[in-house]
């Protein structure tokens, strides 16, 4: 994921709001663009303070109401893609519980990551229940910078990542860009990297590419890049198709799982099923959809209802379609490795009472991000598992959470 600036998301959000409360007709789903002069904010995580004072209470930043009541003067017709929430039903009974089979492991790259490579009996017991190891793939640039800290594409190569990867047979995901501001906002510079840098790159060294989740498309697209929604799907469906056929080439009679994620409150249900629907239209069904939430802010603004049905309605789309279904757990209460997990409990007791069980779970840190909001400070950490408060041992933990009904 990248950075984010939530000055810029709510200036982009009042904007919208401006459309919704100005305008008589028009779709904004594909009709005027957000101006490309906003900064860049695709990802909304909620900040926190660099360095609370010990024993503090939480007390992120505060957001403007993102709630408001609809103006009675908005056009019924108008749909933009930042529309302000539905009210929320009332909160339904737990859904039926459902086993969990798959689970997936994201250490972020400023973490001990090579060094699993150099100490596998630290993760023995996780390593043999993991499904899926999911990699943010801009650690492997070699220009990642402070953030990846010891975790280079030379330093991947010389603990051997990708070769030992494929003999444990962990399949390898990675987080890649497809519309993007960063290099550019036409998908075919990141299908080229794609190919090129990780899939020929990585076969290269040992490895195999497995899958590949493009990060947060839709917003980059809307937010930062000026498109309409069609035209970020026109990006996304080339993109995919560039990236199969390279595929195609360096691994004949293979197929590579490309699937994508979005969040939320940047995006209501609806509108995200608009898009996967829309990419369907144009032949790219996704391999998988992972649900990223700010679960914080709705419990914040006492919306935990309003997350839990976008959930659930996230969830019974993608099963109703053949898309896997997951969801990415995650906490960004930051004064401690104690807090962090706490909350990330939380949300998975949130997750576990909506859905009952996604077809899986995506147990992902946020690693270069909490060092930016906390000077450096690396946690969570990976290693070893059976420290409570590693991320390895998080990871087990969740494993067998949602294997069980109860919550």
């Amino acid at each position: 994921m990248q950075d984010n600036s939530h000055k810029s998301r709510w200036t982009i959000f009042a904007f919208g709001l401006l459309l919704i409360l100005g305008c008589n007709s028009g779709n904004a789903l594909n009709g005027l663009p957000v101006p490309s002069a906003l900064s860049p904010s695709p990802t909304p995580k909620p900040t926190a303070s660099p360095n609370p004072s010990p024993g503090a209470s939480a007390s992120p930043t505060a957001f403007p109401n993102p709630f408001p009541s609809p103006s009675p003067s908005a056009s019924a017709t108008a749909t933009p893609i930042f529309s302000p929430f539905p009210s929320p039903s009332p909160s339904p009974s737990p859904t039926p519980f459902t086993k969990v089979e798959k689970f997936w492991f994201s250490p972020e790259p400023g973490s001990d990551h090579a060094e699993m490579f150099e100490r596998p009996d630290e993760w023995s017991t996780a390593r043999s229940k993991m499904d899926i190891m999911y990699i943010a793939s801009h650690s492997l640039y070699p220009t990642c910078g402070p953030i990846c800290k010891n975790n280079t594409w030379a330093r991947m190569v010389e603990v051997q990542a990708f070769q030992k990867l494929k003999q444990w047979d962990i399949p390898l995901y990675l987080a890649v860009g497809s519309v993007k501001p960063e290099i550019h906002c036409d998908a075919k510079i990141y299908a080229r990297d794609a190919v090129d840098l990780y899939i020929k790159g990585i076969k290269d060294n040992g490895g195999l590419v497995k899958g590949l989740t493009m990060d947060w498309p839709l917003s980059a697209g809307s937010e930062t890049c000026g498109q309409t929604m069609e035209e970020t799907a026109n990006h996304v469906v080339n993109y995919v198709k560039t990236v199969t056929d390279g595929y195609a080439l360096h691994h004949p009679g293979q197929k590579i799982d490309i699937g994508t994620w979005e969040g939320t409150p940047t995006f209501t249900a609806d509108q995200l099923i608009t898009w996967m629907n829309l990419l369907i239209s144009k032949g790219y069904k996704p391999h998988h959809f992972i649900a990223d939430f700010d679960h914080e802010r709705f419990r914040r603004e006492g919306k935990l209802p309003l997350m839990r049905s976008y959930l659930l309605k996230l969830q019974n789309y993608c099963r109703a379609n053949g898309i896997l279904y997951g969801v990415a757990i995650w906490g960004n209460d930051l004064r401690s490795p104690t807090t962090y997990y706490a909350q990330a409990r939380k949300y998975a007791q949130e997750v576990k009472r909506a859905t009952g069980g996604p077809d899986f779970i995506q147990v992902i840190s946020w690693e270069y991000w909490v060092q930016k909001q906390n000077a450096g400070d690396v946690f969570p950490y990976n290693l070893p598992e059976t420290d409570p408060l590693s991320h390895t041992h998080f990871f087990s933990e969740m494993l067998q959470y949602f294997k069980v009904p109860t919550l």
